[in-house]
């Protein structure tokens, strides 16, 4: 059976492998697709599809959009596929949520010079892509030895309620989702473990809301997703006629353990997500 990995990440955001490793590294494990779905960001987009076509990895252009739940605590990520890099919709996303980053950083580099935690960022940019995350602020942080483990990192300094923590600015679910089509891509809702639900009803009203919003994917395989969180969402896929998709959620070997592949997902799923699209045209 052929796999593919359809959740992965680069320098471009917060992963440790160029794109195009990423692209060799999927065709060292045989997979026979991938997608690369950095956060916020297209910029690794080219390298990774020029990688693929010149090894013979098929390559779906992806993103992953942090975007806000009205009335909710917490953020949903939305998954972009077969997106155009080109499209005018990501670029002006692309340079709103930069702007929107460069400025929280800003202010998260302020808090830590004053819990005596200097990180300049000349540092970040030496460790980051084109995009600057609270990964690559944990990363420096460990490496300084400001705190001894990521989750001491994000729960008393970088995480919801802790000492350096800023919300930032957020598309709505709606936006990210308007913007996804305006690209012509699918959109598919990433790791629904972590939408802070209370009960499967809840669960369930959730993406009833989302596919009236023209939602068309769920993702039901991801190194966080238990057999039984497997089992749920496939049959809210089922329930509510979403495509199935996932992958890795791979940053690299030395970011997080989530081996590149490592979720056993199916070629049937990209089949069907191509269908999925074709039958939008």
């Amino acid at each position: 059976m052929s796999l593919i990995d359809l959740h992965t990440h680069s320098t471009a955001s917060d992963g440790v492998d160029c794109p195009a490793a990423l692209v060799a590294r999927a065709a060292e494990r045989k997979l026979r697709a991938i997608a690369l779905t950095d956060h916020d960001t297209v910029a690794g987009l080219a390298e990774a599809q020029g990688e693929a076509d010149r090894i013979g990895v098929e390559f779906v252009p992806g993103i992953e959009i942090s975007a806000a739940l009205p009335g909710r605590p917490g953020e949903l990520h939305v998954l972009g596929y077969f997106i155009d890099p080109m499209s005018n919709a990501l670029g002006r996303m692309n340079e709103m949520l930069l702007a929107v980053r460069a400025e929280r950083n800003e202010k998260l580099i302020a808090r830590l010079a004053e819990l005596k935690m200097p990180i300049t960022m000349e540092e970040l940019r030496s460790v980051a892509g084109s995009v600057i995350t609270r990964a690559h602020f944990a990363e420096l942080m460990l490496r300084h030895r400001y705190a001894h483990s990521v989750k001491e990192v994000f729960d008393k300094y970088l995480g919801q309620g802790g000492s350096a923590y800023f919300d930032k600015a957020m598309l709505t679910f709606r936006q990210a989702f308007d913007v996804i089509h305006g690209a012509g891509g699918l959109v598919a809702i990433a790791h629904p473990v972590h939408m802070q639900v209370e009960s499967d009803v809840e669960l369930e009203v959730l993406i009833g809301r989302f596919v009236d919003c023209g939602l068309d994917a769920i993702e039901a395989f991801h190194p966080d997703h238990s057999p039984a969180w497997v089992r749920k969402v496939q049959r809210l896929a089922k329930r509510f006629d979403l495509c199935i998709t996932g992958g890795s959620d791979y940053h690299g070997m030395g970011r997080i353990a989530r081996p590149l592949g490592g979720q056993h997902v199916a070629e049937m799923f990209l089949d069907q997500l191509k269908d999925r699209l074709a039958s939008k045209e």
